[in-house]
């Protein structure tokens, strides 16, 4: 049995709770502007990022004894990022369409500037 230091014990702990936080609040964030704006700024950079987390999951995953705050901190992170990809292409591709709410507002403006127009 392999002991540990209170140190290193808490400094996991806050890690863990703090990358459980910007990836929680964050990512989130970031996934809620997709879906408010369909905008899909920085695809590359979360794609880099769910990259970096998969590999950290991995690390956590194949060492022994496993590295469980790195593990859970990380698949959190690995999760949002696919949730933001996700929504991304969903986004990307109903924007495509002229589904997405900034397409809908630029054609009732169009619409609009038609109307007085013509009047």
């Amino acid at each position: 049995m392999q002991t540990t230091s209170s140190a290193v014990f808490w400094t996991g702990h806050i890690a863990l709770l703090v990358t459980l936080v910007y990836t929680t609040a964050g990512m989130g964030s970031q996934a809620w502007k997709i879906v408010r704006t369909g905008q899909t700024p920085g695809m590359c950079m979360m794609l880099l990022c769910g990259l970096t987390f998969l590999s950290w999951c991995l690390w956590a995953w194949q060492k022994e004894p496993r590295e469980v705050q790195v593990l859970v901190a990380n698949s959190t992170g690995l999760l949002m990022a696919i949730v933001i990809i996700s929504l991304s292409f969903w986004s990307q591709c109903h924007r495509e369409r002229g589904v997405s709410k900034s397409s809908q507002t630029e054609q009732e403006r169009t619409k609009e500037l038609r109307t007085k127009e013509s009047q």
